[in-house]
């Protein structure tokens, strides 16, 4: 698959992550990803009729959007969104995933609030997001150390911050 450059500042990748400026497109094998318990905005993910569909889907045509993946010093890669696809992936017996791969980084407090802060980005332009999970994203962002206003403007820039802020807290 491609790979591709960023063009954002050095020392971060596109997403605030340290980085070296990189970010592949590739396929990884199904056995490198960590998913991380209680990382995801939208909770467990359970099998159901449409995780099954989603398999399905998979055996006929393949994944059509990639995961998101942070690498690891170890060669392995922590899942940051896509997890119904990654579970899907399993279900239908592929050994390989397409994925957007963050080049490693820290894996301290920071990098963890910018690779949930790029899984709330995601989740929230998604019009199936329910109120609870969108409050349970907001809150992990708070248990990391953001303030409402602080998430407000990591989930969307400062134009508008103060109806975000108000969204926020009332899904709190």
């Amino acid at each position: 698959m491609a790979t591709t450059s960023n063009s954002h500042n050095p020392s971060t990748n596109g997403n605030g992550n340290a980085a070296n400026g990189r970010v592949e497109l590739r396929s990884i094998p199904l056995s490198q990803i960590v998913v991380t318990d209680g990382f995801n905005p939208r909770g467990e993910v359970v099998e159901d009729s449409e995780l099954e569909a989603m398999a399905q889907t998979m055996r006929d045509r393949g994944c059509l959007q990639s995961i998101r993946v942070r690498a690891t010093a170890t060669d392995d890669y922590v899942l940051v969104s896509g997890e119904r696809r990654y579970r899907a992936a399993a279900l239908a017996a592929l050994t390989e995933i397409p994925a957007t791969v963050l080049s490693a980084g820290a894996g301290d407090e920071a990098e963890q609030l910018d690779l949930l802060c790029d899984a709330m980005i995601e989740n929230e332009v998604r019009s199936n997001l329910d109120p609870l999970q969108r409050a349970q994203g907001y809150q992990a962002m708070l248990d990391h150390g953001l303030s409402v206003r602080g998430v407000a403007e990591r989930l969307g820039g400062k134009a508008k911050r103060s109806s975000r802020e108000k969204r926020i807290k009332e899904h709190l």
